[in-house]
């Protein structure tokens, strides 16, 4: 962690595993493996440093699993035959599940007598965060009421509620074409190609080619979709807010190259996975004109590393990447502009185009998901009252018909008997039980 706050202590991996509570920890009684909670890369050094320290300490067949995250991917890797490390992808899109053995399982007595590999005893799992899925075809339940519990029915319509109330469902604009935040500046449907170009230098600088923003790729979390855009859309894809500065009014386009140390958009990191097509920091323009002057913008998160970075090319201290104490200084001004209201402006201006009116419904999740265990009980009551009701019903026609046609043939002469003969044949086979029962 660089430039961490006065706040924290940030130790040295190298260091921790020296130390004497990790050593006591891995010297505990009765362990059965180690799970490793680690926040880097599944394939970082430093794994493989942890990983050294348990190993000399526990040997080479001591059971080991990893969970990992940081770089945001879905990514696996058997480190030994003993060792495996996962990482379960990013911003909750994924729920990852592992299993692995534990130390009484790795022995080569009990793997020679089940004649297994040690490399099967680890196992993972990728699972979409899609109730739908989780439901159908993981846990292979037809029915909503079956998934959700009582209290957790009850969270999912507070959590809709208060984004009801917050406004986070109001639809604010409507774009024909989904913008991908992966994708390379220069590529179609690449959000921060269409952020840099459309929303910045149009909209923000109003084409005014001496403005000049600074952003990292770590400012935007998500694609945005074509059709209907919520102002809940909008969040997703810019959730920070960062407020943006205006850092300087008078840097030529050669101080701006020596500020950033490399030409605009070349940075890329082939090592960011999903993320690779992109410069860590994106750049507003494409080049800088060495004799123009320009206005460097940037926002709140990487204002003081860019503040610093200015005060060091005004003061001719261009070889270090540290605070140094200088005579020349900037002072940067906040505009009325943060990073997600910048978003959802321009949406609203220019992003207008016609979208079908949804189902209320969707907004929560399909209508056949969206019945609850208590809407069907209730449903089931009424359906069996109204059949009792019908029944009771046809039971009254019924007895008062049997009662017409008694009455009919006592009013008869003696010598006409066949409406009671009649009436007779008509419920034979039932006793007494059943006619009062009509």
């Amino acid at each position: 962690m660089k430039d961490p706050c006065p706040l924290t202590r940030v130790e040295q991996v190298q260091e921790v595993v020296q130390s004497m509570w990790f050593q006591d920890a891995l010297q505990e009684p009765n362990i059965a493996a180690i799970l490793v909670l680690a926040h880097m890369d599944v394939n970082d050094p430093l794994v493989t440093v942890l990983l050294q320290a348990i190993r000399s300490t526990l040997g080479q067949q001591f059971p080991v699993q990893f969970i990992t995250g940081h770089t945001h991917y879905r990514g696996f890797l058997q480190l030994d035959d003993y060792a495996t490390s996962f990482e379960a992808g990013r911003y909750l899109d994924t729920i990852g599940f592992v299993s692995f053995p534990s130390v009484h399982t790795t022995t080569d007595e009990n793997l020679a007598n089940t004649n297994t590999n040690t490399s099967d005893l680890f196992h993972h799992v990728f699972l979409d965060t899609n109730v739908k899925k989780l439901r159908k075809e993981v846990l292979d339940m037809r029915f909503s009421f079956q998934f959700f519990t009582t209290r957790g029915r009850q969270l999912q319509q507070l959590i809709y509620r208060t984004r009801h109330k917050l406004g986070l469902h109001n639809q604010i604009a409507c774009h024909n074409e989904t913008l991908l935040l992966e994708n390379g500046l220069q590529e179609s449907q690449s959000l921060w190609g269409f952020y840099r170009q459309n929303v910045v230098n149009s909209f923000l600088f109003q084409n005014d080619p001496t403005k000049v923003l600074f952003q990292s790729q770590g400012s935007f979390r998500y694609d945005l979709f074509k059709g209907r855009i919520t102002l809940d859309d909008v969040i997703a894809v810019a959730p920070f807010n960062d407020t943006i500065y205006k850092i300087a009014a008078d840097l030529t386009g050669a101080q701006l190259l020596q500020v950033l140390g490399h030409e605009p958009n070349t940075d890329l990191n082939p090592a960011a996975r999903e993320m690779s097509k992109l410069p860590q920091t994106i750049v507003s323009v494409d080049s800088f004109d060495s004799d123009a002057v320009y206005e460097l913008y940037t926002v709140d998160f990487e204002l003081q590393h860019w503040t610093d970075r200015v005060n060091q090319v005004l003061s001719g201290n261009t070889t270090s990447n540290t605070t140094t104490t200088t005579t020349t200084t900037v002072t940067p001004e906040p505009l009325n502009w943060t990073i997600t209201l910048l978003w959802r402006s321009y949406a609203e201006t220019y992003m207008t185009g016609h979208c079908p009116r949804p189902n209320p419904i969707d907004t929560v999740e399909e209508e056949a998901e969206g019945r609850s265990l208590s809407t069907i009980i209730v449903g089931s009551i009424m359906i069996v009252v109204a059949l009792l009701s019908v029944f009771l019903c046809l039971g009254i026609i019924l007895r008062r018909i049997m009662r017409f046609a008694g009455y009919s043939s006592m009013a008869t002469s003696n010598n006409v008997t066949t409406p009671s003969i009649r009436v007779t044949k008509a419920v034979e086979g039932f006793d007494e039980d059943d006619m009062e029962l009509i």
